[in-house]
């Protein structure tokens, strides 16, 4: 151990700096990752014990316990060079007030399908009796969105508050 603690006691603060710099441009330029910034935050961490005049044996000791709190910190170190969210970060549902509509679209999932087997088929079988009615939430300021709960209780017109589930679908909650 004391040839660790004198190893990295002589090291200079250029050594540290140097090897922050090697694996940031390793890890972000050859790599594409971000996995071992951890690793570059900690040598320049420790080039600055160093610089402070740190003894070899706090040096060696710092070096796991920077880890650890690099590595619970990391998400925010991250979170600081990427803009996009996360997506286990809580968001608010929005609440939204509009009315029912009918989708009267020929494009739904349940149309397309038996518009094209009753098409595939038409010689060979009747005409279906059956109707599907789709029904979408439109929210005042005139965007649609699917509804994601059974909606065969409402009916069209019916004024409602939705809570935003996804970009595009809804939950009725009144």
């Amino acid at each position: 151990m004391a040839l660790i603690y004198s190893f990295l006691a002589e090291l200079d603060f250029y050594w540290y700096l140097s090897a922050f710099i090697f694996i940031l441009v390793l890890d972000v330029y050859f790599l594409n990752t971000t996995v071992l910034l951890l690793f570059a935050v900690m040598s320049l961490s420790t080039g600055l014990l160093s610089l402070l005049g740190a003894s070899g044996q706090l040096l060696t000791w710092s070096i796991p316990l920077q880890l650890i709190l690099l590595f619970v910190a990391q998400r925010r170190l991250l979170g600081a060079t990427y803009e996009q969210s996360s997506p286990y970060e809580a968001k608010p549902h929005l609440k939204l007030n509009g009315i029912i509509i009918e989708d009267d679209s020929n494009a739904s999932s349940h149309n397309y399908f038996y518009g094209y087997k009753d098409d595939k088929q038409m010689q060979f079988a009747e005409e279906p009796t059956t109707s599907s009615r789709a029904f979408k939430f439109r929210a005042d300021d005139g965007e649609i969105f699917n509804i994601s709960s059974d909606h065969d209780i409402y009916s069209v017109g019916n004024r409602v508050v939705a809570r935003k589930l996804t970009e595009k679908t809804v939950e009725i909650i009144e």
